[in-house]
């Protein structure tokens, strides 16, 4: 079980909601990293005033749509140390928490980001299988649906029945 080494760590400036997208979903040039700024740098003991942060996992809160579960790892002398962010992308500032070891992600939660991008792959082939520059295909529109029932599933029955739809 991951222990906490330092906790309350404030950021006054962290990356926008694309820039996060594309550290979690666009590494086909090499790993993305989003840099945070500690808040308060005179006053920081032994800490650097950026964080380079590798994003691992990131989950959007369903009350606020602007605030961000974010786990990474960061490089020290010592090397990789895990961090989890709260991340508001509206502000963007955050609270951190470095740990000893990373937070495992639920099953579902895994589960859940890989039948995602399974179903974002399929609906970009089917866009360029037949995007005529008219109309898109009504394909498109039913992975959709798919997506959204992938990402609002509150259960394993529900997850579970609507992957099945990707076959």
């Amino acid at each position: 079980m991951a222990r906490v080494i330092d906790e309350g760590l404030l950021f006054d400036r962290g990356p926008s909601k694309l820039d996060l997208m594309l550290a979690q979903y666009d590494q086909e040039f090499g790993v993305r990293k989003v840099k945070f700024r500690v808040k308060d740098r005179h006053s920081a003991f032994n800490r650097p005033e950026w964080y380079e942060v590798e994003v691992l996992a990131v989950r959007r809160s369903q009350s606020d749509w602007e605030l961000f579960q974010i786990d990474g790892v960061f490089r020290t002398d010592s090397g990789l140390m895990p961090i989890s962010i709260r991340y508001h992308s509206g502000s963007r500032k955050g609270e951190a928490e470095i740990l000893t070891e990373p937070r495992r992600r639920g099953y579902s939660d895994s589960k859940k980001s890989e039948s995602l991008m399974i179903v974002i792959h399929q609906m970009i082939a089917s866009y360029q299988r037949f995007h005529t520059g008219q109309e898109m295909s009504p394909e498109i529109f039913e992975k959709f649906e798919i997506a959204k029932r992938i990402s609002r599933a509150e259960n394993a029955d529900e997850l579970n029945a609507a992957i099945e739809d990707l076959k």
